[in-house]
């Protein structure tokens, strides 16, 4: 009778993702080790994990409903998902959802869902608002383009939770062509934030009557290095 030999390799790999989910779990309230586990992007490549941690630390153990817009992975249903992974430890009652062109479903997971659809697509929009109703925190790092940036926040913006936060990643691309944007171009994602920063400051306005949107609805802007956080009142 032959005996069937353990894979070592097999038992490596267990013995590693447990020491993996053994660190994230001692070190689950540092972003920064998490977004490494995970190979996020929003720290190896564009350093947004301090600014998270900013604003989003006093957050954790609420239970808030986090939608990310773009998941990743082009149309391989198997790749993607490392920020909503990475929130999904982060916030640890919280439940995370994903919007993305391709079907990312293979991703779903225990408080984690996604949703296949565009993001200037009203009626798939609603379909999500419908099933989730509001959000704590909406992030979009979804298609870059301008026109669809801010089809996406005037869409989903009145479904923030009063004191939640919109965040809007990879502003560089509002500065290219090929991304609807240009230096100081009318109708790029940056400009359009620009002049959304007057309503917080609409009161002092003398010299004409503007109506702005979204008045008295936002709290303040913060902008970094391609990241703009706005906080809802």
């Amino acid at each position: 009778m032959s005996l069937r030999k353990s894979n070592p390799f097999s038992i490596l790999h267990i013995l590693k993702k447990s020491i993996v989910s053994f660190k994230l779990f001692l070190f689950r309230n540092d972003l920064k080790y998490a977004a490494q586990v995970f190979h996020s992007d929003k720290f190896h490549v564009h350093n947004y994990i301090p600014y998270y941690v900013h604003f989003f630390s006093s957050l954790r153990k609420k239970k808030n409903r986090i939608l990310e817009i773009g998941i990743g992975g082009y149309d391989d249903p198997k790749l993607g998902g490392a920020s909503l992974r990475l929130w999904k430890n982060y916030f640890s009652n919280s439940q995370i959802f994903g919007i993305d062109l391709y079907d990312k479903s293979q991703l779903n997971q225990h408080r984690i869902k996604t949703f296949k659809g565009s993001q200037i697509d009203s009626g798939f929009l609603n379909q999500v608002v419908s099933e989730v109703e509001t959000f704590d925190i909406i992030i979009d790092d979804g298609s870059h383009i301008s026109s669809h940036v801010i089809f996406t926040f005037e869409y989903l913006f009145p479904f923030l939770t009063p004191g939640g936060f919109y965040v809007i990643e990879d502003l560089q691309t509002s500065y290219w062509e090929e991304y609807n944007g240009g230096f100081q171009k009318e109708g790029s994602s940056i400009e359009y934030f620009k002049g959304l920063m007057d309503s917080i400051n609409s009161i002092y306005i003398r010299d004409k009557e503007v109506n702005f949107k979204f008045e008295n609805e936002i709290e303040f802007f913060f902008m970094r290095h391609n990241i703009l956080f706005i906080k809802k009142k």
